[in-house]
Protein backbone atom coordinates (compact mmCIF):
# COMPACT_ATOMS: atom_id res chain seq x y z
CA UNK A 1 0.00 0.00 0.00
CA UNK A 2 1.56 3.25 -1.12
CA UNK A 3 4.84 1.62 -2.16
CA UNK A 4 6.54 3.49 -5.02
CA UNK A 5 7.59 1.57 -8.12
CA UNK A 6 5.06 -1.27 -8.00
CA UNK A 7 3.29 -0.26 -11.22
CA UNK A 8 6.63 0.13 -13.00
CA UNK A 9 7.69 -3.34 -11.81
CA UNK A 10 4.40 -4.79 -13.10
CA UNK A 11 4.74 -3.11 -16.51
CA UNK A 12 8.34 -4.28 -16.82
CA UNK A 13 7.45 -7.88 -15.93
CA UNK A 14 4.60 -7.96 -18.45
CA UNK A 15 6.64 -6.29 -21.19
CA UNK A 16 9.50 -8.76 -20.73
CA UNK A 17 7.00 -11.57 -21.29
CA UNK A 18 5.44 -9.85 -24.33
CA UNK A 19 2.09 -9.37 -22.60
CA UNK A 20 0.25 -6.43 -24.15
CA UNK A 21 -1.31 -4.11 -21.60
CA UNK A 22 -4.63 -2.76 -22.85
CA UNK A 23 -5.44 -0.54 -19.89
CA UNK A 24 -4.31 0.17 -16.34
CA UNK A 25 -5.82 1.97 -13.40
CA UNK A 26 -4.70 2.33 -9.84
CA UNK A 27 -5.64 3.72 -6.48
CA UNK A 28 -3.77 3.94 -3.22
CA UNK A 29 -4.32 0.22 -2.52
CA UNK A 30 -5.18 -1.41 -5.86
CA UNK A 31 -3.66 -1.75 -9.33
CA UNK A 32 -5.75 -3.14 -12.20
CA UNK A 33 -4.21 -4.30 -15.49
CA UNK A 34 -6.34 -5.31 -18.46
CA UNK A 35 -4.83 -7.85 -20.87
CA UNK A 36 -6.20 -10.06 -23.65
CA UNK A 37 -7.74 -13.26 -22.35
CA UNK A 38 -5.33 -15.36 -24.38
CA UNK A 39 -2.43 -13.73 -22.50
CA UNK A 40 -3.93 -14.18 -19.04
CA UNK A 41 -1.81 -17.17 -17.99
CA UNK A 42 1.39 -15.53 -19.24
CA UNK A 43 0.50 -12.34 -17.36
CA UNK A 44 -0.23 -14.13 -14.09
CA UNK A 45 2.95 -16.18 -14.36
CA UNK A 46 5.04 -13.08 -15.13
CA UNK A 47 3.63 -11.20 -12.14
CA UNK A 48 4.02 -14.24 -9.90
CA UNK A 49 7.65 -14.65 -10.89
CA UNK A 50 8.34 -10.94 -10.47
CA UNK A 51 6.68 -10.42 -7.09
CA UNK A 52 6.58 -13.79 -5.35
CA UNK A 53 9.56 -15.76 -6.59
CA UNK A 54 11.99 -12.83 -6.13
CA UNK A 55 10.63 -12.06 -2.66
Amino acid sequence: MGTPGITAKMVQALAQNRVKILQTTDSYTTIWVLVHEDQLVAAVNALHDSFLVEA
